[in-house]
């Protein structure tokens, strides 16, 4: 509800508060190899976390922390009663700056950059839009940038989550 633009982050009980984590990662990223994976981390144990191969042709890391992203809020997005603050942290600066600051000027010059080219990833661009447009219309979301790799218990645990995706076994369909 409009209501929840008016209430500080800090005003929301710990209770109606979310913290995920996310994460992708890609082996022999840049060549025709490339195999990534997706890292969604919740908590401990919580059987909403997701550790799962990146779909698709296109193997790159970027594209894996663009889905994990997108992954997390389907699972908010699913919740019948979703928390009233959802704070999403990515490692990727490409996505969480993406998104706030390149993406409105991509959709009003039709999805392209300001060089005149086709934004990369647009498909998963749209993807991530949609589905933070629909959650912000139910919870106030944050999409964080945190540095990657610095001991940061929550996106350590994203990290091994993604990095074990690109193991699990890919479907062909």
């Amino acid at each position: 509800s409009s209501s929840l633009a008016y209430l500080s982050p800090s005003a929301i009980p710990s209770s109606e508060r979310i913290t995920i984590y996310t994460d992708g990662a890609c082996e022999s990223n840049g060549t025709r190899r490339a195999m990534a994976g997706v890292g969604v981390y919740f908590g401990s144990s919580d059987r909403r976390n997701i550790s799962e191969p990146l779909f698709g042709i296109k193997q790159t890391n970027q594209r894996a922390e663009m889905t994990a992203v997108i992954r997390a809020l389907e699972i908010v997005n699913d919740d019948k009663r979703p928390p009233l603050h959802v704070v999403i942290k990515s490692d990727s600066n490409y996505t969480v700056r993406g998104y706030s600051d390149w993406l409105p000027n991509w959709k009003k010059n039709g999805w392209l950059t300001y060089s005149k080219q086709p934004v990369k990833n647009s498909d998963l661009w749209k993807q991530l839009d949609a589905a933070l447009s629909y959650a912000r219309r139910r919870s106030h979301v944050d999409l964080i940038w945190v540095k990657g790799h610095a001991g940061n218990p929550g996106n350590e645990a994203a990290d091994r989550l993604a990095v074990a995706g690109i193991l699990k076994t890919r479907s062909p369909y």
